[in-house]
C-alpha cells in the first residue's frame, strides 16, 4: 500500500508541474512484458516453468522546460517492476530493487552538451544496451558477457542492479560530427569497505549504417572494466559484435568476454542469433572457467508498439568454491510486449 501510495503521489506531482507551465514538457512512457520460461537444469529453488518478464517491465517521467537562452532543464524518473505480482523489481527473488531503479536525475541540457546529477546508468553502460543482439532481454541476452559481469557500485546493498551508480554526476557532449562523449563519477559516500570512487568514459560513433562505441570505468572496489563493441546495418541483416574485460584487484578472477550475433527483418519478423563467450581467470584455485550463451530467437510484430516473442538458449555456467564444475541448461521464453 506504501509503494502504491508513492506511486501515486510522484504521478500526481509531475503531472501538476507539466500543467503549471506552457513551456514545460512531460511525457509517460513505459513498456509491459510478460511471458512464460522454461528452464531445463534449474538450480536449488528455481522452478522449472515460470510466468515472467522477458524485459526489464517500467513507466517512465521524462520532461523538459525551455530556460530561454538555449538553456533547458531536464528530469527523468523510471520505476521498474514485476508484472506478475506488481512487486518491485526483484530479479533473483532476494532484495527489491529501489522504487526508481531505473533512473532518478535532474539535469541541464545546452550548447556545452548535458549535465545530470542523482542515479542512473554509467557512461559504459547507457550505450551499451544497443550492442546486445537481444537488446539486454529475454533468457538469450548477451548483456553478461558485454560486460565481462562487472557491477558498477558494488558498494550497494539493495539489489540496486549492476549498470548503475547512486549520487552520481553524469555528462553527455552534444553531437560532435557523429561522436558523442559521456562521462560519469560518484564518490562512495563513507561506504565501509569501499574506498574508491566511480569513474567512467565513453565515447560513441555513428555514421550511416555503423554504430560504435568504446569505453571504460572503475567502479568503487577499484575494479575497471574495458568494452569495445559496434554494429553495421547490411540492410538485410544487422551485425553485431563486442569485446570486454574487467580487471579485478580485490581477486585474480579477471574476466574477458566476447560476443556476436545477428538480426534478420523478415517481413513482421525479426530473427535473432547470438553467441557469447565469458572466460574467468583462477575461478577455482588456478583454474580458469568459460561460461557460453548460444542462442536464437524471433520477435513477431503486431504493431509498432505491441510485439509477440520467443527466444531459446544453451547455457554453460561454471561453479564450485572448492571444484570447478559446470551446470548446462536448455532455456526458453515466449511471451508479449507493449510499449507506451
Amino acid at each position: 500500500m506504501k509503494t502504491q501510495t508513492s506511486f501515486a503521489a510522484a504521478a500526481l506531482i509531475i503531472t501538476s508541474i507539466g500543467s503549471a507551465s506552457a513551456q514545460s514538457a512531460v511525457n509517460i512512457t513505459g513498456l509491459l512484458d510478460i511471458g512464460v520460461k522454461y528452464n531445463g537444469n534449474p538450480s536449488a529453488g528455481t522452478p522449472t516453468y515460470a510466468v515472467a518478464r522477458g524485459n526489464n517491465n517500467r513507466i517512465t517521467f521524462s520532461g523538459a522546460e525551455d530556460l530561454g537562452g538555449g538553456l533547458t532543464a531536464t528530469f527523468g524518473l523510471q520505476h521498474r517492476f514485476e508484472p506478475d505480482t506488481g512487486t518491485l523489481e526483484n530479479p533473483s527473488g532476494g532484495t527489491s530493487r529501489p522504487f526508481w531503479q531505473g533512473e532518478s536525475r535532474v539535469g541541464l541540457r545546452g550548447g556545452f552538451g548535458w549535465i545530470r546529477m542523482g542515479r542512473g546508468l554509467t557512461a559504459v553502460q547507457d550505450p551499451n544496451g544497443a550492442y546486445d543482439v537481444y537488446g539486454v532481454a529475454t533468457v538469450a541476452s548477451l548483456q553478461g558477457v558485454l560486460t565481462a559481469g562487472f557491477n558498477s557500485d558494488p558498494a550497494q546493498s539493495n539489489g540496486a542492479g549492476g549498470g548503475r551508480v547512486n549520487n552520481g554526476i553524469f555528462y553527455q557532449s552534444p553531437d560532435l560530427g557523429g561522436t558523442v562523449l559521456r562521462a560519469s563519477f560518484s564518490p562512495t559516500e563513507g561506504v565501509a569497505g569501499y574506498k574508491h570512487r566511480h569513474t567512467g568514459l565513453s565515447a560513441e560513433y555513428k555514421a550511416g549504417a555503423l554504430n560504435a562505441m568504446a569505453g571504460w570505468e572503475k567502479n568503487s572496489a577499484g575494479n575497471s572494466l574495458v568494452e569495445i563493441a559496434g554494429k553495421y546495418d547490411f540492410g538485410r541483416a544487422i551485425a553485431f559484435l563486442g569485446f570486454s574485460h574487467q580487471d579485478t584487484i580485490d581477486s585474480a578472477r579477471d574476466r574477458t568476454g566476447v560476443a556476436f550475433g545477428a538480426r534478420i527483418p523478415v517481413g513482421k519478423l525479426v530473427i535473432k542469433a547470438g553467441y557469447g563467450r565469458l572466460k574467468t581467470k583462477d575461478f577455482v584455485g588456478s583454474q580458469s572457467a568459460t561460461d557460453t550463451v548460444l542462442g536464437t530467437g524471433v520477435d513477431y510484430l503486431l504493431s509498432k508498439r505491441t510485439y509477440l516473442y520467443a527466444d531459446v538458449a544453451r547455457l554453460k555456467t561454471a561453479e564450485g568454491s572448492t571444484a570447478l564444475t559446470y551446470r548446462q541448461a536448455t532455456v526458453a521464453d515466449l511471451g508479449i510486449a507493449l510499449t507506451f
